[in-house]
């Protein structure tokens, strides 16, 4: 069964596994803080669970790109994290949020290492090799931050057709709204 919930509405339990299954994936010290929630409240996250035990999990944030001097508001889908691999608990959960975005009408766009480019197209998304090199984000103190782990986009297309704008114009940067994620 897969739920999704927003932020707000996670248990702190719930809360505590996403972190240490995000954390065993990634190795990463940026965590969810219960105590923090209005930085999550929004998120969509996708959950799904076999016999009361959660299997797979992801999460898909809205935030904001500036693509030709105008804003869109897209949503990118982050911290995706089988608990067991090769069960096929992931595609499930890959279909289901790209069901979700479709319902929205949005663009998603999300970063990809090669190595997992294959999974998520076999689920569905469009891949755009080697386009992260257009986007970049500007920290607080204005320095420019650019994605140096990922190569590839996940995209879905929305109402907007940004996603073959950005293909029509492969050498134009892209501003994000926020921190890659």
């Amino acid at each position: 069964m897969i739920k999704i919930k927003r932020g707000r509405q996670l248990s702190k339990e719930f809360i505590k596994q996403w972190n240490t299954a995000v954390d065993r994936e990634f190795e990463c010290n940026e965590f969810l803080d219960p105590q923090k929630r209005n930085s999550f409240s929004k998120d969509i996250f996708f959950i799904l669970t076999e016999k009361k035990k959660i299997k797979s999990i992801a999460r898909i944030k809205e935030y904001s790109v500036i693509f030709e001097e105008k804003r869109y508001k897209v949503l990118g889908i982050t911290d995706m994290v089988s608990l067991k691999k090769g069960h096929g608990y992931g595609i499930k959960l890959v279909k289901s949020m790209i069901r979700y975005i479709k319902k929205t009408k949005k663009t998603e766009i999300s970063f990809c290492h090669p190595k997992n480019t294959n999974f998520y197209k076999k689920g569905g998304f469009i891949i755009i090799k080697n386009a992260v090199k257009q986007f970049y984000y500007k920290d607080k103190s204005g320095k420019v931050i650019k994605n140096n782990w990922d190569k590839d986009l996940l995209c879905i297309n929305g109402t907007d057709n940004l996603i073959n704008k950005i293909k029509s114009y492969p050498k134009q940067k892209i501003q994000m709204s926020t921190k890659f994620f």
